[in-house]
């Protein structure tokens, strides 16, 4: 096991090395003709994009809160039973452990969202052809 862990570490290291031995290539002309079509592309309004994402945490949300009132509810209809209990506890734990893991999804996204393109889920843009 740490020989294969020593070799990912070092063939990670050589790949950092000779990353950073690259030199930067300037071109001539920004857009040549053969590549007309690709030169057309622009960033437009994303509206839809990140409309359906913020719908998507929404209703993740809003599942999650039906889920722990449906747990109270069990809880509170339980009648003292234990095995009851248990289960609407869990439903809660459940429901609390999906609302966690849907906002940090949601912060996520944003984030890489944010470092990759720029800008975040509300004002996400997506590339369009535009002839």
């Amino acid at each position: 096991m740490m020989m294969i862990v020593k070799k990912i570490f070092f063939l990670l290291l050589w790949a950092v090395v000779l990353l950073s031995l690259a030199q930067p290539i300037y071109a001539q002309e920004l857009c040549p003709s053969s590549f007309a079509n690709l030169c057309k592309i622009r960033f437009e309004n994303g509206g839809p994009v990140g409309a359906v994402l913020i719908t998507m945490i929404i209703i993740a949300i809003f599942t999650c809160l039906v889920f722990m009132v449906i747990g109270g509810i069990k809880w509170i209809t339980s009648g003292g039973d234990e095995a009851k209990i248990k289960a609407a506890r869990s439903t809660i734990v459940a429901a609390l452990v999906g609302l966690v893991i849907a906002v940090c999804a949601f912060g996520i996204t944003n984030v890489v969202l944010t470092f990759f393109t720029g800008q975040g889920v509300k004002s996400l843009k997506v590339p369009k052809l535009i002839p």
